[in-house]
């Protein structure tokens, strides 16, 4: 009996990890297909899409964070770091040197999205062991989630790497893996100004849930710092127009 159990058990384990895998592979075919349908059919929105792209591509060639797709008007001078600080900008400006077009950053962020489905099927399997089949389903329930499929359509963010960055952090301190935590915490915090005090936020978690006050207290002072140092010094150094700080508007 016991035999047939746990072969049970193993059986509805090896189908979790197909099912999730397949919901994977299906929602980043056709999230890829749709995002790259929106920009072929001229849907895509410069503000959005087209700063993004500008910046990676002269970040790349040795202008960082330059855009001129908006002049000096009151959206600020023509450089990212006037409105927003997202350093991941930086490392990620190296797709481009594999292809220099709109649509791999497109398919990218779709790709990084569907990742979090992952570390949503680790957390479920860790806390719900005696049922694989449901860390199947909350990963699927995560790839349909209206605001995440909504981030994806709508051109391309650094801030939407965020989500899965994050999941990733509360999986890696979860087997109390304080290194991986401390890097997709880093990560997160580099896809806009306001996410570190995001990542601040779950130094409390750090503290009071997994025991490890010294790490949870630089985590909280290094994320209010760093938002505060983005927004109170580096945006208004950065933006010499009327609106004096583009974050606030």
């Amino acid at each position: 009996m016991k035999r047939f159990q746990l072969r049970t058990q193993l059986n509805q384990v090896q189908l979790a990890w197909l099912l999730m895998i397949l919901a994977v592979v299906v929602y980043a075919l056709v999230m890829s297909y749709q995002s790259v349908l929106r920009y072929d059919t001229f849907k895509a929105t410069a503000f959005d899409l087209g700063n993004m792209d500008q910046a990676i591509w002269n970040t790349l060639h040795g202008r960082f964070f330059v855009w001129t797709n908006q002049g000096d008007n009151y959206f600020g001078p023509p450089t990212r770091l006037a409105q927003h600080v997202e350093p991941i900008l930086l490392p990620l400006s190296l797709l481009y040197a594999f292809h220099s077009d709109p649509r791999i950053l497109l398919i990218f962020q779709t790709l990084v999205l569907a990742s979090g489905a992952l570390p949503v099927f680790l957390l479920t399997r860790k806390h719900l062991p005696d049922w694989p089949l449901l860390a199947a389903v909350m990963a699927g329930a995560y790839l349909i989630l209206p605001a995440l499929l909504g981030v994806n359509i709508f051109d391309f963010h650094l801030v939407s790497l965020a989500t899965p960055l994050l999941l990733y952090a509360i999986l890696a301190i979860t087997y109390k893996r304080y290194f991986w935590f401390v890097v997709a915490c880093l990560l997160a915090a580099g896809t806009k100004e306001e996410i570190p005090t995001v990542v601040a936020l779950l130094g409390f978690l750090v503290i009071w849930k997994y025991k490890v006050p010294r790490l949870g207290t630089i985590l909280f002072v290094g994320g209010i710092l760093w938002t505060l140092i983005a927004v109170a010094i580096i945006e208004p150094h950065f933006y010499t127009g009327i609106q004096h700080n583009s974050f606030w508007y």
